[in-house]
């Protein structure tokens, strides 16, 4: 993957050309972080009470997990596992996508500024450096046009599955690594096995922090991709096998030392569970998306894409008709590389995972088994969810995007007709998907929390209960803990844990509460129910249990006076704090 020499290159003056190179070479990446505050600018403003509209809650958990590794940092506290969720239980945060390999680093914002920076931030910068990264190798090791290398890894920045991600998953959209753990892995044929394989078992140790996901799907392509362009060279590779080996080998062993702890506790550890729970399997690609339109992209609209996918965040396969036509035409011109037939595998094996156990097209079942069925229950085949598959066919289209912009720049040379044409082209496959800003909606924290009243309450032994109790679809307490750098822990919450102590299957709903299970129906449907000398016992039990010191309802919640009522019936009249925009329930009294 070498790239070819650049045959025109002048020769610059020693004092201002260094200069003019650093700007230069600076460009495409400066350009990268301006595209990427434009997709998330309507985040940047307001972002201490906004919130991704596509997925807020997804946006809520992410807050609580920056806040965690901000705690960490400060308070010097377990990274892998967390006692300030789901009280008294805890959570594992290693088998939750906490995204360490982040929220560490960004803990000095987190501290400063707030987490709800902290979290645009990462969206911001993990959107360019992954644009970036892929310039770095594209222009570098595998093409002699930095301009294809520079739209090719555009398109790897900001792809409309990366921006859909980007709606409430800066682990997903953190792909700065897999341009660097591909080439690192190519290196290794080199025979510097020692010092190739410490750097590949570090950055390997790095993407665990960041998405496990995502490590595994590079480490399937890599796999993939050797394995079939071996096939097509055998007497070019035979020599290099030994040295491959031998630096993966020590790859393993670095990882594997610096990563047993960590992986013991995820697998075995505190609040382990076992699969994936029950509904993701229903998160497929429809064979029809990889010609549609996302709905963050200029061509797209919500309502053609709500056709085709159960959730704005994952429709990672809208490439849009005219991008595969270009790649189709970049497969016909270059097929001849082995190469271009190793993407095409690593593509296709990927497409077809993501279709799920069942082909969908056009919203419709075809009836035939999706590929997938044949490795279902193979480990780790059984904690990826299908659609996001295609997150690993966006480098291959971008690749191949790369080599057919690459190809028509040497056809074009110098002739300027040859140059509109390629342009023209170039332009009608992006220009449809090109991405358009997040959007957002605003919901406001009580000033109950953002000023620290809490504390007059709250201690570090106990809780503060928000009504309705925090769960996947009602993150308010488990936000407002996040904001305050987990300043005050919380029952229950949004996270994957296993189903009981005794039942270790995984689920997004902790063991089930009475009084958790009442708040949440009223908070869904706006009907108070009778409550009896029994709901209020148990109330008192679940308090006890919780660890609670207070029980808070913010004036905005929705349903709030339907709640009001039935907490009111469940532990007598409230105090209204007109300053914080709360109803309080002091219950320290009951420890």
């Amino acid at each position: 993957m070498t790239r070819p020499a650049d045959p025109v290159e002048a020769p610059v003056a020693p004092a201002g050309g260094r200069t003019r190179r650093f700007v230069l070479g600076a460009l495409p990446h400066l350009s990268y972080l301006v595209l990427a505050l434009y997709v998330t600018a309507r985040l940047w403003v307001h972002r201490d009470v906004r919130l991704s509209s596509v997925n807020p809650t997804d946006h809520e958990q992410f807050l609580w997990f920056l806040g965690h590794a901000a705690r960490v940092v400060s308070h010097l506290e377990d990274p892998f596992v967390s006692y300030r969720l789901n009280v008294p239980d805890g959570a594992n945060m290693m088998a939750n996508t906490s995204v360490l390999g982040l929220g560490v680093p960004l803990a000095p914002v987190s501290l400063i500024f707030g987490v709800q920076t902290t979290f645009v931030v990462a969206l911001t910068l993990t959107l360019a450096l992954t644009a970036s990264a892929w310039y770095w190798l594209f222009s570098r090791h595998l093409v002699a046009s930095r301009l294809a290398a520079y739209v090719g890894a555009g398109f790897l920045g900001f792809a409309p599955g990366m921006v859909a991600q980007a709606a409430g998953h800066p682990n997903l959209t953190a792909q700065f690594l897999v341009p660097v753990l591909a080439w690192r892995v190519v290196k290794l044929r080199e025979g510097r096995s020692l010092r190739d394989g410490l750097i590949l078992g570090l950055l390997i140790t790095y993407q665990v922090f960041l998405n496990e996901e995502v490590l595994f799907m590079v480490a399937m392509g890599c796999a993939l991709f050797v394995g079939a362009y071996a096939l097509q060279r055998r007497q070019e590779v035979r020599a290099q096998v030994k040295p491959f080996l031998a630096g993966l080998a020590v790859a393993a062993g670095v990882a594997g030392v610096l990563l047993a702890y960590p992986l013991w506790v995820q697998f075995f550890g505190p609040a382990h569970y076992r699969g994936l729970p029950q509904g993701l399997d229903k998160f497929t690609t429809d064979l029809a998306s990889f010609t549609g339109f996302a709905r963050r992209s200029l061509a797209g609209n919500a309502a053609d894409a709500d056709k085709l996918t159960l959730s704005a965040n994952e429709e990672n396969a809208f490439f849009g008709w005219p991008l595969v036509l270009f790649v189709l035409c970049a497969l016909g011109l270059l097929w001849r590389r082995p190469m271009v037939r190793s993407l095409l595998v690593v593509g296709l094996f990927f497409a077809g995972l993501s279709l799920g156990k069942t082909v969908v097209f056009n919203g419709h079942s075809t009836g035939i088994p999706g590929p997938i069925r044949l490795l279902e229950h193979v480990p780790p085949f059984d904690l990826a969810t299908a659609t996001r598959y295609t997150l690993m066919v966006v480098p291959v289209v971008g690749i191949l995007l790369t080599l057919g912009m690459d190809a028509l720049a040497r056809w074009a040379g110098a002739e300027r007709w040859k140059w509109a044409v390629a342009s023209l082209a170039v332009l009608a496959a992006l220009v449809p998907i090109a991405p358009t800003p997040l959007v957002v909606r605003d919901r406001p924290i009580p000033a109950f929390v953002t000023s620290g009243a809490w504390k007059a309450y709250v201690d570090d032994e106990h809780t503060l209960v928000s009504v309705p109790v925090p769960r996947m679809d009602r993150m308010t307490g488990m936000r407002w803990s996040g904001v305050t750098n987990l300043g005050f822990k919380v029952p229950r919450g949004y996270f994957i844990g296993p189903s009981s102590a005794t039942d270790p299957t995984a689920t997004w709903i902790p063991e089930l509460r009475p009084t958790s299970t009442m708040l949440a129906e009223v908070a869904a449907s706006g009907r108070v129910p009778v409550v009896t000398d029994g709901d209020r016992a148990a109330a008192v039990a679940d308090l006890r249990y919780w660890q609670g010191a207070v029980v808070v309802l913010a004036a905005t919640e929705y349903n709030a006076q339907p709640l009001l009522r039935t907490v009111t019936d469940l532990l007598g009249p409230p105090t209204w704090d007109a300053a914080g925009g709360v109803w309080l329930w002091d219950v320290r009294g009951l420890h």
